[in-house]
């Protein structure tokens, strides 16, 4: 496993990916805490392919850091697991 404790390491990690899976899950002890590296992680993917500087790119992107973005599902568990309710919903 591989410990993310600042940006540089976020960067590092995520700038040799080359492709990209349907589903990622992070294991976190603080959603607060990991949630900008979350977001940064779901711009990289959703954003990859788009030009950034165009409108697109900055609409998405504040869609992603404001919780607008129809196609990204973040859960946050309340308990050990994810419950029915949550898998539903998505």
């Amino acid at each position: 496993m591989t410990k993310i404790l600042n940006f540089d390491d976020f960067n590092k990690i995520t700038s040799n990916i080359t492709s990209f899976s349907h589903a990622y899950l992070f294991n976190v002890n603080s959603l607060n805490s990991a949630l900008p590296f979350v977001k940064e992680f779901a711009k990289t993917i959703i954003l990859s392919d788009i030009n950034k500087d165009s409108f697109e790119y900055e609409d998405i992107s504040y869609k992603i850091l404001h919780d607008e973005f129809d196609d990204l599902y973040i859960v946050n568990p309340n308990t050990i697991g994810i419950n029915t309710e949550e898998i539903n919903k998505l």
